[in-house]
């Protein structure tokens, strides 16, 4: 992917040699300071990184800048594609059930802008879904406190993981989850060597750096190693919840089709269907949205009620 230079500088893409080496000298001392914020300073070590190349791109002539606009909008237009593959995403979710209602329409209106997507965006992705009337209008207890990183060094951990596009700390080291432990100590140990070995300090350098120490602090002892696992476990978890809460948002009740489509989502976070059940379940608590079960395996307790009413001929459901 190109980095927009453009952005970086604060500047119009149509803005001519002199603007642009104006931006330049205005920008380079404010990037020089914002790498002392530990909260920037990969970001803007990577835009100090970047000089040469934006000098390179911008400032030397014609035909290098017209590639690189060219090359620009090619990347841009990917990351808009990217983004409508995460909107579709939502309107799967909030569709599932036959269709969109006014409700679910404004919902996905202001995730279009969040994304920054227009509405015309959002139009073009939900003309063939059918229209649903709005529906006419149950709650859960606090699980027990995980032992997991604080939020602190998670966000830590995210944002370094985030500069270099790794999924985790196993993805960052090459690895899968359940790599032994004295594999994922060489493959730290090696990788800091490796690291090492570069006498130039980069924003990449730094970042990855950072990351490795990470990995050698949280998923090479055992007892650390778990509490990162359960770390993990718990982002998917909260990431489910979160999808779970979007989908429900306005509903009386939880249909099947939605239900079916969050828990495939749980199922490519990892997350058993028993427990994605009880995340579901947790979600709909907390919005006062019913459950649709009908479809779903009884339970033995469900099984014996209906045993029960049948024999004093009544009717009941299998919903616990």
């Amino acid at each position: 992917m190109v980095p927009d230079y453009y952005a970086m500088l604060a500047i119009d893409p149509n803005s001519d040699r002199a603007a642009i080496e104006a931006a330049l000298t205005r920008c380079q001392p404010l990037w020089s300071s914002g790498t002392r914020n530990p909260k920037n300073k990969h970001t803007y070590q990577s835009y100090l990184d970047q000089i040469p190349a934006i000098r390179q791109a911008l400032l030397t002539d014609d035909h290098n800048r017209a590639a690189y606009d060219t090359e620009l909008t090619s990347t841009r237009s990917a990351e808009k594609d990217k983004k409508l593959d995460q909107l579709m995403r939502l309107v799967k979710l909030r569709a599932a059930k036959g269709g969109l209602s006014v409700a679910d329409r404004s919902i996905l209106r202001d995730k279009s802008g969040s994304l920054g997507l227009t509405k015309e965006d959002l139009d073009r992705l939900i003309e063939p879904i059918p229209a649903r009337a709005e529906p006419p209008r149950e709650e859960d207890g606090p699980e027990p406190i995980a032992d997991l990183l604080d939020g602190t060094t998670r966000r830590q951990i995210r944002v370094a993981l985030e500069h270099l596009a790794r999924r985790d700390l196993y993805d960052a080291l090459g690895l899968l989850q359940d790599a032994p432990t004295f594999e994922v100590a060489a493959r730290a140990t090696a990788e800091r060597g490796r690291w090492m070995q570069k006498s130039q300090v980069t924003a990449e350098k730094t970042v990855w750096l950072e990351v490795i120490s990470y990995a050698q602090s949280h998923i090479v002892a055992p007892t650390e190693r778990v509490r990162y696992d359960r770390t993990l476990r718990a982002d998917a978890e909260d990431s489910l919840v979160e999808s779970a809460l979007f989908a429900i948002d306005g509903l009386d009740r939880l249909d099947l089709g939605t239900r079916h489509v969050l828990l495939d989502e749980a199922a490519a976070k990892g997350i058993a269907p028993d427990r994605a059940e009880k995340l579901i379940k947790k979600a709909c608590a907390s919005k006062g949205v019913a459950r649709d079960l009908w479809g779903a395996p009884p339970t033995a307790s469900s099984l014996l009620r209906l045993l029960r009413c049948r024999s004093c001929g009544g009717v009941t459901n299998y919903a616990d």
